[in-house]
C-alpha cells in the first residue's frame, strides 16, 4: 500500500532482482485483469475527511471495512469511443461499517477485504511489515509505470510460476492459492509450512502424519481440491476471454451502426439543404416585386439575441427533437448563425447555440422559435394561455414559411389610437403602459396597466 503514494517502476517480488524486462499481458488478457467489484462486495477502502479538496493529491486518513454501494466509469466515457488497455478506470461508493459514506473513491484505492487483508498481513513474529513489501513464494506483483490507468500503475496484476510456467492473475489471494496448491500437489506430505503463502488454508496438510490411511485420504481431496481449482481457474479465464470477445464484437457492431446512422442523416440533412437552397432561390425572385418598405419593417419585427444575453431555450432529452415536446430552461446565448440570409420577407432563419444555467450544458442548432426573452417567457407563462393584455395583441402570419412568423409572430399595441409594432411582448407592454400613464397621470388605475 505504500506503493500507492510514491512514484513505483515494475514491482517483482521474487528473489530474483534482475532488470530483465517483466512480462506484460498479452491482448486476450489486458481486459480480463483488473477486478472488477459488484455491489454489495465487502471492501477494505482509503477514507479522507470530507472537506480534503482534491484526494488525488493528498494521502488517505486511513483504511475502513465497508460494502460497495455504487460505481460509475471514469473511462471510457460518452465522449470516448477508445477503452482503456487494462479495461474501463471505474470510482466506487462505499457504505462504511461505522455509518460513513465515501463517494467516488478511485478504484486503486479500494480492495477486496480479503485481499486487504492478505497484503497487509503480519510477519511470522508479529509485527508488521512496514519497511518493505512482503515476499510472496513464486508470485510476483506487476505493475505499469508507464500507463494512464491508475491501477495498472499503483497496485497491478499478479504472476504465479506454476511448474515452470507463469501464470496471469487478477487477485493475490488467486495468485498465492494458486501457487500454494501447485506446492502441495508436487511434495504432497513432504510439504512444510513455510513452503506455503498461505499456510492456513491448509491446516489438514499439517495434522498428525502418523496417521497414514487419514493422511491419503487427506492427500487424496487435496488434489482433488487442486484439480478443481486448476479447472476452476482454467473455466473462469475461458469465460472471461469469451466475455471480452464478446464485448469487442458488440462494440463494433454499435461503431457500424452509429456510422450508417451518420451517413443517413448527413445525407437527408444534404438534401434539405439543396432542397431549401432551390426553394430559396425561387423565392428569391417573387419577393423581388415585394415593397421594399414593407419588407424592411417586416425584417425588423423579428427579434435577435445577442451573444450572452439571457434567454429561455427548448431542450430535448437525447436530442430527440422530432420525436417528443421539448422542455423549457433558462440560458445564455453563445452564439448564432443564420441559416437563410438576407431572404424572407421577415429577415433570416436563426439558429442558436446556448449553455443552460441550471447543469451548463449546451445545445447547438436551436431554432429561433424555441428561443425566447427570458423577460417575455416570464410574462407568457405566468399568466392563463387564453390571457388577453390590454392594448396589445399577438399577430401571426400563418401564410409565411417562416416558423417565427407563423407560430410565435409579432406584438401591436394601440398608443395613442395608433398601431405600433414590436418585436417583443415586454416592449409592447411597456409601450402601451407608458402611454396610458402619460395620458392619465394621476388618475392611472392599476387595472388600466399591463405591467403595474
Amino acid at each position: 500500500l505504500v506503493e500507492l503514494f510514491h512514484p513505483i517502476t515494475i514491482s517483482n517480488n521474487s528473489q530474483n532482482n534482475s532488470k530483465a524486462p517483466l512480462p506484460m499481458p498479452n491482448m486476450k488478457q489486458q481486459h480480463t485483469l483488473k477486478p472488477l467489484l459488484k455491489v454489495g462486495d465487502e471492501v477494505t477502502a482509503a477514507w479522507w475527511p470530507p472537506a480534503t479538496p482534491d484526494i488525488t493529491e493528498v494521502a488517505p486518513s486511513g483504511w475502513y471495512r465497508g460494502v460497495i454501494a455504487s460505481f460509475k466509469t471514469v473511462y471510457p466515457n460518452k465522449s470516448s469511443s477508445s477503452n482503456s488497455y487494462y479495461g474501463p478506470v471505474r470510482a466506487y461508493s462505499v457504505n462504511f461499517d461505522d455509518g460513513d459514506f465515501g463517494s467516488d473513491i478511485p478504484e486503486h484505492f479500494v480492495f477486496l477485504h480479503e485481499e486487504y487483508e492478505i497484503m497487509t498481513m503480519h510477519d511470522d513474529d508479529g509485527e508488521e511489515n512496514d519497511d518493505e513489501d512482503i515476499v510472496w513464494k513464486g508470485v510476483r506483483t506487476m505493475t505499469d509505470r508507464h500507463t494512464d490507468d491508475p491501477w495498472a500503475k499503483h497496485v497491478g496484476w499478479y504472476v504465479a510460476t506454476i511448474d515452470g510456467e507463469e501464470h496471469t492473475f487478477s487477485l493475490l489471494s488467486d495468485a498465492l492459492r494458486a501457487y500454494d496448491s501447485f506446492v502441495v500437489s508436487t511434495k504432497g506430505s513432504k510439504t512444510k509450512k513455510e513452503d506455503l503463502n498461505l499456510p492456513g488454508d491448509w491446516v489438514k496438510l499439517f495434522r498428525d502424519k502418523a496417521k497414514s490411511e487419514k493422511h491419503k485420504l487427506e492427500m487424496q481431496e487435496l488434489e482433488e481440491r487442486h484439480d478443481k481449482e486448476v479447472e476452476r481457474l482454467k473455466e473462469r479465464h475461458e469465460e472471461e476471454i469469451e466475455s471480452a470477445i464478446r464485448t469487442a464484437v458488440v462494440k463494433e457492431e454499435r461503431k457500424r451502426r452509429e456510422a450508417e446512422h451518420r451517413v443517413k442523416v448527413d445525407c437527408k440533412e444534404q438534401a434539405k439543404k439543396e432542397i431549401q437552397k432551390l426553394k430559396h432561390q425561387f423565392e428569391l425572385e417573387n419577393l423581388k416585386r415585394l415593397e421594399e418598405e414593407a419588407k424592411a419593417e417586416k425584417q425588423k419585427l423579428k427579434p435577435r439575441y445577442e451573444v450572452g444575453e439571457e434567454v429561455y431555450a427548448a431542450w430535448w432529452p437525447d436530442d430527440k427533437k422530432h420525436d417528443e415536446e421539448p422542455l423549457w430552461y433558462l440560458a445564455r446565448v453563445k452564439s448564432s448563425y443564420d441559416q437563410r440570409k438576407g431572404v424572407g420577407e421577415y429577415g433570416a432563419v436563426r439558429h442558436y447555440r446556448v449553455r443552460y444555467t441550471d447543469d451548463g450544458c449546451e445545445q447547438d442548432h436551436i431554432p429561433e422559435h424555441f428561443v425566447f426573452p427570458k423577460e417575455d417567457y416570464l410574462l407568457s407563462t405566468s399568466n392563463d394561455v387564453h390571457h388577453e393584455w390590454k392594448g396589445v395583441k399577438n399577430v401571426v402570419d400563418k401564410k409565411s414559411d417562416d416558423f417565427w412568423a407563423s407560430l410565435i409572430g409579432y406584438y401591436v399595441a394601440i398608443i395613442d389610437g395608433k398601431e405600433q409594432s414590436f418585436s417583443r411582448l415586454s416592449e409592447a407592454l411597456q409601450a402601451y403602459d407608458a402611454s396610458i400613464v402619460k395620458r392619465k397621470g394621476d388618475k392611472t388605475k392599476h387595472s388600466d396597466l399591463n405591467i403595474p
